[in-house]
């Protein structure tokens, strides 16, 4: 659990704070692969609830932004380990009250990494809705930046298959870019059986 708190328009990150105990004035709970006591001494301490792992997967995709009792709530699916050959999926649960911004997840993503990191520089009064906001703006630049590396890739292998085949070609004849081989006799009835 990592918890982070504002005095004098600074915004302090508690290092070595009792993980079962929020300290006054928190502004930011990052539940990391949280216990059940972390959950626990949270919801003491904001008096709400906050889903379990398990829960946070059972949430159905038109469920996963509601308000209750004073509280909103959201949960988003991020994609992580993007540079490795298996990318993953990982539930992440945002839960804002008035003041208080509690992440939980159980996933260390690259998004949360750089903005906890550019948490302490932040010399402005911050409070819970602030850094989601913030975090938020995090999460769409990471997305951005993975989605500017995917099209340079599918441009170079587009680029890469097309000259290929033009190089294949006869000078006189267009590149023919469609399949030649036609499928086999039967498909269609064994797909409908």
């Amino acid at each position: 659990m990592i918890i982070f708190s504002e005095h004098n328009k600074h915004v302090i990150r508690h290092e070595d704070a009792d993980p079962l105990s929020v300290p006054e004035g928190a502004i930011w709970i990052d539940l990391l692969n949280p216990t059940r006591e972390e959950e626990q001494a949270v919801e003491n301490f904001l008096c709400v609830d906050i889903p379990t792992h398990e829960e946070m997967h059972e949430i159905e995709v038109s469920n996963r932004l509601y308000f209750e009792h004073g509280t909103h709530y959201m949960t988003a699916t991020m994609v992580t380990k993007v540079d490795t050959e298996t990318p993953e999926t990982h539930a992440v649960t945002f839960v804002l009250t008035d003041h208080v911004l509690v992440t939980v997840r159980y996933t260390d993503a690259t998004s949360f990494r750089r903005f906890i990191a550019g948490v302490p520089k932040l010399t402005s009064e911050q409070d819970g809705v602030t850094l989601f906001l913030g975090l938020i703006e995090s999460v769409v630049d990471r997305i951005a930046d993975i989605l500017e590396r995917l099209d340079r890739d599918i441009d170079r292998i587009a680029k890469d298959i097309f000259r290929g085949t033009a190089a294949n070609c006869p000078q006189n004849q267009k590149p023919n870019y469609q399949t030649s081989h036609a499928p086999p006799q039967g498909w269609l009835l064994s797909i409908q059986s």
